[in-house]
């Protein structure tokens, strides 16, 4: 039987993204709508690492054998302690829509100049088995500006709302119409992790084997 590992998210596009990244192992995928129930986390640590982590042994715990779980948010250095990039979804509304989102954060942003509102994304992931962590990493990069108009993404990244409205001048575009090579030389936490990730699993179907 190949090696199970739970795609832990609720995001669709956060699985997605997890998804083709395992293409190819002989891994069988589980999602947690495969399951009874979900754990209870509380995700309230004290990094996006940390948070990760709660999620992935959780998950993990609930699910029996391997699972994988990521936590990130925006970090927007001219707010201050006004934002934390830990309560990005709770600071804008858990429960609103991306485009209502969007709205909440510009309101918030209005009295800075375009030029000031540089914001980095902070990413973070984790991978358990039985309830035990195996490892975690975090990566920060991808710096760009917060416009003050949101044109939505495509439905390949819904919930990943802040992409909207963040622009990288010097190439003219929004996040989600940078290539992967653009993404690469920005530095883009996901990409960071990446590597590091699919051989951690890779190391970790072989040993079971």
């Amino acid at each position: 039987m190949p090696t199970s590992l739970l795609l832990a998210s609720s995001n669709p596009a956060k699985v997605e993204r997890l998804r083709r990244l395992f293409t190819g192992l002989p891994l069988q995928l589980r999602y947690p709508d495969d399951l009874p129930e979900a754990p209870d986390v509380h995700e309230e640590g004290s990094s996006h690492l940390a948070i990760a982590c709660a999620k992935a042994v959780a998950w993990s715990r609930v699910a029996g054998g391997l699972a994988v779980a990521t936590d990130g948010g925006v970090d927007i250095p001219v707010l201050g302690p006004e934002w934390q990039s830990l309560t990005t979804r709770r600071a804008t509304g858990a429960d609103a829509g991306d485009e209502e989102r969007a709205a909440r954060l510009r309101r918030v942003l209005r009295d800075y100049p375009l030029e000031q509102r540089e914001a980095w994304w902070v990413e973070a992931v984790a991978v358990a088995r039985d309830g035990g962590l195996v490892a975690a990493q975090e990566a920060r990069g991808l710096r760009g500006l917060l416009t003050d108009d949101y044109l939505p993404a495509p439905p390949a990244f819904q919930g990943f709302w802040v992409y909207g409205m963040w622009m990288f001048p010097h190439l003219g575009k929004r996040y989600w119409e940078l290539t992967d090579e653009e993404l690469r030389r920005a530095e883009e936490p996901w990409f960071q992790l990446q590597p590091w990730l699919v051989d951690l699993v890779r190391q970790l179907v072989q040993q079971k084997e």
